[in-house]
């Protein structure tokens, strides 16, 4: 069934989840979008106050002045129950579609804040300092909990390369994971067992 909104406004275009409805018209719902204008707060806080309007139909027929009611109207096919994901027959495992995100979003890199080598929006840039040995090929840092930002920890780490941990041995810059490691949380260089300094 076909679901309206009107825009009541004598005048003004009203946009409602990225849709422009110009003033005293009908707009048709489509139903693989309903979810987003039922739980949109602009257009519902419209809808209270009169200057939106659910109807069933396109000319004003059938309107739905009540705002519970068009409420109710508006989310009635919202699930009442859950549904368990299909198992696979050979594997067992839950199959997952993948599908477009219905509501308008923006992706933002952040920390994990159960670990702190994810920290950068906090951390101290530290750069020419000379690490103290410690045994062997171990040589420690005056901090711990390094942002490691080559590991996958951090999302959108690509765009702080310009932060990426280097080493240098006099002027040569060494390669991690080939002439050293890191040991981020301890705040440990180990050199490789073949470097030689």
């Amino acid at each position: 069934m076909s679901k309206y909104v009107k825009n009541t406004h004598a005048t003004d275009i009203q946009n409602w989840t990225g849709q422009d409805v110009a003033a005293g018209e009908y707009f048709e719902i489509e139903q693989i979008k309903l979810q987003r204008w039922q739980v949109n707060s602009a257009f519902l806080v419209d809808l209270a106050s009169g200057l939106a309007v659910m109807a069933k139909s396109d000319d004003g027929t059938e309107d739905i002045a009540d705002y519970n009611d068009a409420l109710n109207y508006l989310r009635n096919d919202l699930p009442t129950e859950v549904e368990f994901a299909r198992k696979s027959p050979l594997t067992g495992r839950p199959e997952v579609v993948i599908v477009e995100s219905e509501g308008d979003g923006e992706t933002l890199p952040s920390h994990n804040f159960m670990n702190k080598t994810t920290w950068y929006q906090a951390s101290t840039a530290v750069t020419g300092e000379t690490p103290t040995l410690d045994t062997g090929k171990i040589y420690d840092l005056a901090q711990s909990d390094i942002i490691d930002n080559s590991h996958g920890k951090i999302t959108f780490e690509d765009d702080l390369t310009d932060n990426d941990f280097k080493a240098y041995d006099g002027a040569t810059e060494l390669t991690i994971e080939t002439d050293y490691t890191v040991d981020y949380d301890n705040g440990k260089i180990t050199l490789d067992v073949g470097y030689t300094l």
